[in-house]
């Protein structure tokens, strides 16, 4: 089995270019054919209510509501992450902080590379966005 890279939208927001940026992504990954498999998630379609597990996922991984248990899921499945995030604000958005919080153990280890757009290639976005991965145990990609 090929390993699979998830490629995940970061931004919910109407007008947004993270979809363009993660479809420009997907095309690119055909060169990997053979190699590595890609799947596009887009956190407009996973629609996770604001963090609502009883239990902290540092704590526990069984998870009460059944959007949680699917998105542990979904994230089990990958070998590796690309995370395509905005600047809001010199920040990135609250839906990517709160689907991060919704899991731990999946994290772990979890190669993740990010891809940033607006505010001057959205620096201050990923620089923030990187000491949270690292604090729950993604191993993020420097380059």
């Amino acid at each position: 089995m090929l390993p699979k890279v998830k490629v995940i939208i970061g931004s919910v927001r109407t007008g947004r270019l993270g979809k363009p940026v993660a479809d420009w992504i997907m095309r690119q990954a055909e060169n990997y054919h053979g190699k590595l498999t890609f799947e596009l998630v887009d956190l407009k379609d996973v629609n996770l209510p604001f963090l609502d597990e009883p239990v902290p996922p540092k704590i526990s991984d069984d998870y009460v509501h059944e959007h949680t248990r699917k998105w542990s899921q979904m994230m089990k499945e990958a070998d590796a992450l690309i995370v395509v995030t905005p600047e809001y604000n010199y920040g990135y958005p609250p839906v990517l902080k709160n689907a991060i919080d919704f899991l731990y153990n999946e994290w772990q280890d979890m190669p993740v590379a990010l891809v940033g757009y607006g505010g001057a290639g959205a620096t201050k976005a990923i620089r923030q966005l990187r000491e949270v991965m690292k604090a729950v145990g993604m191993k993020v990609l420097d380059y």
